[in-house]
């Protein structure tokens, strides 16, 4: 990509790392503003908690229960305010959003309005929606995948769910769903598997592999699932050196990773929360970005005003970026605006200390020296 041959040049590679994400925040209020590009470019709906497995790290603590989800006409209102703001990509997540009788009629509506459809299921259900799944003309398919057979199927509480997922990857490659993707969260336990349950997955068919880190929320607020400093270098290492051979990458929870930054992901970091992406909960709250899961933190509800007035009128704090803190005097404020909202929100800790031990090493010793897995 070209902006891994700008990061090679020396002076420009310098100046393009340590402001981009000031350049593209003041690019992206730019288009709101002057109309060119009025809504977000992604907006991921919440369609469900409701889910037929119980991870056991769910970060949205999904389960059998059914709060008071949006209804079919009410998320049609919110398409047509979605198309008027031309909002480009239109996700859909839970919970198991297979769990809704009207997801397809829905995905359809979106796609007629202009906008190319997603959605993010753990595939446990697939061959009952196969021919569902093949009209719907979807443009990715993005699936969770935690581990080899035992430790994925023990996680998810299901029985045979890991083969019922490579099953489903291989029926999404045989309908030639463009972007296939698997997420995976990195915990402890699963740090051995990596390189064998890479096989496994490119074997099955899928074209991306994100990898992510817990977000301490939800069922993932025991502190297990978190990495080390030790094993979160691990990590990087491991997705740098994969990357010559597959399209693997960190996912953005992890925040700007300085000279890492896009040699472990496809483009450089970005917190879209609020910028350029929100998510819409199933009681129709409208958040800055769905790691939270926290209706503290809505701007609106769609029930109550108009998707358009919220987005137009609300998220002035997450476009107007005013730095607290450590972050304030961080050398590389410029480049990472102070990171991941989510990981902030929770008050996860910034990986500065890995990828810039010469300022900022002595945070990595002293979290090694309280982390439970150093």
């Amino acid at each position: 990509m070209w902006n891994c041959h700008v990061q090679k040049i020396p002076l420009l590679g310098a100046l393009y790392r340590n402001n981009y994400f000031t350049w593209k925040r003041s690019y992206l209020n730019f288009l709101r503003r002057t109309g060119l590009r009025p809504g977000p470019s992604v907006v991921h709906w919440m369609a469900t908690y409701r889910c037929n497995s119980s991870c056991v790290y769910c970060e949205a603590s999904a389960d059998d229960k059914r709060p008071d989800e949006l209804t079919t006409e009410e998320i049609v209102r919110v398409l047509d305010d979605l198309a008027a703001l031309r909002v480009k990509r239109f996700f859909v997540t839970g919970g198991e959003p297979l769990l809704r009788k009207d997801l397809f009629p829905v995905l359809g509506k979106a796609r007629r309005r202009g906008m190319t459809v997603s959605i993010i299921t753990n595939s446990l259900l697939w061959r009952r929606y196969a021919k569902d799944l093949e009209a719907a003309r979807l443009a990715s398919i993005w699936t969770s995948v935690d581990g080899l057979a035992e430790t994925h199927d023990r996680n998810r509480g299901v029985a045979g769910a890991f083969g019922t997922t490579l099953d489903a990857i291989r029926f999404y490659r045989k309908i030639e769903v463009p972007r296939r993707v698997v997420n995976t969260m990195v915990h402890p336990g699963i740090l051995e598997e990596l390189p064998e349950l890479l096989a496994a997955l490119r074997d099955a068919g899928i074209n991306q592999w994100r990898l992510a880190l817990a977000t301490p929320v939800g069922r993932a607020s025991d502190n297990q699932w978190a990495l080390s400093h030790d094993q979160i270098e691990r990590l990087f290492r491991f997705v740098e050196g994969k990357r010559r051979e597959f399209d693997i990458e960190l996912s953005e929870e992890l925040g700007y990773l300085g000279c890492l930054d896009t040699t472990t992901r496809n483009t450089p970091f970005i917190c879209p929360s609020g910028l350029s992406f929100c998510v819409i909960m199933p009681n129709g709250h409208v958040l800055p970005c769905q790691i939270v899961y926290d209706t503290a933190y809505s701007e609106g509800n769609v029930r109550d005003r108009s998707f358009r007035e919220i987005w137009l009128r609300g998220f002035e704090k997450y476009r107007k970026v005013e730095l607290m803190g450590e972050c304030a005097t961080c050398i590389h404020r410029q480049a990472c605006g102070g990171g991941c909202w989510g990981r902030m929100a929770t008050g996860a800790p910034c990986l500065r200390g890995i990828w810039d031990p010469k300022n900022y090493g002595h945070e990595r010793v002293f979290a090694n020296a309280i982390s439970p897995h150093s």
